[in-house]
Order: structure tokens, then sequence, then C-alpha cells
């Protein structure tokens, strides 16, 4: 069994036959073979950046251009997928988090940057606000304190 890593990805492009594209494809659950189809015996780790397609999608804000996606994948984000897409004219802004692993970061056409997975209430210092307002992370941190000091009396 996998530890999950939660995504949410926003993606632009100025073509709005590919953005339907790309919705439809979130809606069925196969945003990677939609973009980036595996060939038999390929690895997918190494085309997507993950083992298995997305699962769990949820497709939030849409515009002309644009929409932004909640989904789960397998171990970690799919960093090789969304390069492939910059690579279609997609603009692509991503966050991850998968606290199995220790994992955040922010996948920003190209730039990628990782940030140490907060173990004590100092770690939230500097960490960008995005973290918080997509993951809670910072609110779940202090939810499980409360826990298990309560477990502990």
């Amino acid at each position: 069994m996998p530890n999950w890593c939660t995504n949410v990805l926003t993606l632009r492009h100025n073509d709005r036959s590919m953005i339907k594209k790309a919705i439809d494809a979130c809606n069925e659950n196969s945003l990677f073979n939609a973009f980036a189809p595996v060939k038999d015996g390929q690895d997918r780790t190494n085309i997507w950046g993950t083992k298995w397609e997305i699962s769990e999608a949820t497709v939030t804000i849409q515009e002309n251009n644009m929409f932004k996606v909640y989904f789960m994948t397998a171990w970690s984000p799919p960093i090789q997928f969304y390069g492939k897409m910059n690579e279609l004219g997609f603009d692509v802004y991503a966050l991850w988090n998968e606290p199995g692993m220790g994992s955040l970061g922010i996948y920003n056409n190209g730039e990628i940057m990782d940030f140490p997975y907060p173990v004590k209430p100092e770690d939230f210092e500097g960490l960008p606000q995005e973290f918080e307002d997509e993951f809670q992370i910072e609110s779940d941190f202090y939810e499980y304190q409360i826990e298990d000091y309560a477990e502990s009396l």
C-alpha cells in the first residue's frame, strides 16, 4: 500500500481545447495517459514521476483557459509529467503534500521548490501560506498535538 501524495494542480493553456481535454481526463482519473501515454514495458515512474495514474480527482476552478484540480498520486508528485505538460504549452503550477515521506513542494513551470516537512511549531515559520490554505498542515499539526496530549493523560 503506497503513501498517498496530495496534489493541487493549476493548468493554463492558450488553446481552450487542450484545457477541455485535460478537464475531461481528470474527471476520468486518466490525466497522465491522456497527455503522456505509457507504452508496454515502460516505467511509469520515469515518465510521470509516480507509479500510478491520478486518483480521486476533483476539478474545482474552471475558467476559459485554466482550471484547478485536486488529486492523489502514489508515493510522490508527478514532476516528470508536469514537465511534459510544459512541453505541450501548458503553464503548470502545482503544490504537493506527502507526509509519509515528509515531502512538501511547489512546481512552477519547471522550477521545483522543496520544503522541509514541519515536525515542530517553529518549522512553520517561512513556509508558504499556500500549504496551510490548501492542505491545512499547520492546523492538522496542532490538532494531532492536542490528541497526543489528551491520550497521554
